[in-house]
């Protein structure tokens, strides 16, 4: 009776086997991959095509001491571990300043004689934008090329056109709106924006906050 089961058994594995054309494996076999493969790249002169989806490549002595010449980009160095001095950021098209010129006293190109009510001796220009030929218009100065310049010198270049027109001019550029300088932050983040840059410095993490931070789990995501 035993030897009957045994028998039973035996018949319904080598069914059951049968069924089967080949055992799973790990993975396509070398004779698969490499019927499919669009190139086969195995000596130096074989020509190469663009467009195919992978090459077969002999891993030789050539091969592994080219892999070992290429070394990876280090954005810790790039970016850095502190804050750093803030940036320099020059004036460019489309950004928005504001002007505004002193005189050391009435009666001079700016303030007229009678300005006793005033609540000081300077006048303000109306909010310009720097245009696509990087100037603006100060009166009695003419064009003035800012883009590409810091703040300082066209400060410093306003007053000098204005030095033999006003009283000991001084002139003060304020910026409203920084169009030159932004940064796009897009991806897994919760809202995608185009933020302005500061003088203050923004390191990238600030950006992403500003973006509405991360919107995958921190544990999936690498900066």
């Amino acid at each position: 009776m035993l030897m009957y089961r045994f028998w039973i058994l035996m018949g319904v594995s080598c069914l059951t086997l049968s069924g089967c054309t080949s055992t799973p494996t790990a993975g396509p076999s070398f004779g698969r991959v490499e019927a499919q493969a669009s190139v086969k790249v195995s000596s130096p002169n074989k020509d190469r095509r663009a467009g195919v989806d992978y090459a077969l490549v002999d891993i030789n002595k050539t091969v592994l001491a080219l892999l070992q010449s290429i070394t990876t980009a280090d954005s810790f160095r790039g970016f850095g571990a502190g804050r750093g001095p803030a940036p320099n950021l020059p004036l460019g098209p489309g950004d928005v300043i504001q002007v505004s010129i002193f005189e050391s006293q009435s009666g001079g190109l700016f303030v007229p004689a009678d300005a006793g009510s005033r609540p000081g001796n300077y006048v303000t220009m109306p909010n310009q934008t720097v245009g696509k030929d990087g100037t603006i218009t100060i009166p009695y100065a003419g064009r003035i090329p800012v883009a590409g310049r810091s703040v300082e010198a066209v400060q410093s270049d306003i007053q000098k056109r204005l030095q033999n027109r006003a009283i000991e001019p001084q002139v003060v550029i304020s910026k409203i709106s920084t169009k030159s300088a932004q940064v796009a932050v897009l991806g897994d983040v919760n809202d995608p924006a185009k933020i302005e840059l500061n003088e203050g410095g923004d390191r990238i993490l600030d950006l992403l906050s500003q973006a509405g931070g991360l919107s995958t789990p921190g544990i999936e995501t690498y900066v």
